[in-house]
């Protein structure tokens, strides 16, 4: 347990700094994309991400127990950084959008992290492992 903790910390880390660190910045960013834009539509896209993740969250808890907890981590990790990226450099407002959809659609990576630590041999330190996830997550939030 202890060989792979701290790998999926820094990536339960990354993916909530992230994920809780952009929508401060989405007004600006849709005044850039779309002047005409009304404010209130960041709220439309703060929204977007979670949207996805619920629709898809059933599919992928499915399919990791099909494919394996591994396996569904890094999908989330990669498809969470596709969907950044996507987004980060969107040169209009049509791909900040599915920038945000890959990001919610492909993300889950908080979930697939507990699961996968769920799924390891050694059940002793599970309960201080996923502690140590929401610490990671809180301290996401605070820094962001």
């Amino acid at each position: 347990m202890k060989r792979i903790l701290g790998p999926v910390l820094a990536a339960h880390y990354l993916a909530a700094f992230t994920a809780l660190g952009m929508p401060l910045f989405l007004p600006q960013v849709l005044a850039e994309l779309a002047p005409s834009a009304a404010v209130g539509w960041s709220g439309v896209l703060y929204v977007l991400p979670t949207l996805c993740t619920a629709l898809t969250a059933g599919t992928w808890g499915r399919l990791a127990d099909r494919y394996g907890r591994k396996r569904s981590l890094l999908r989330a990790q990669l498809g969470l950084a596709l969907g950044f990226a996507i987004a980060g450099f969107a040169p209009s407002l049509s791909w900040l959008v599915i920038g945000l959809i890959v990001q919610g659609t492909c993300g889950g990576s908080l979930a697939a992290a507990n699961a996968y630590l769920a799924s390891q041999p050694q059940a002793g330190p599970l309960a201080r492992a996923l502690d140590w996830t929401q610490y990671s997550a809180r301290l996401a939030m605070v820094s962001a």
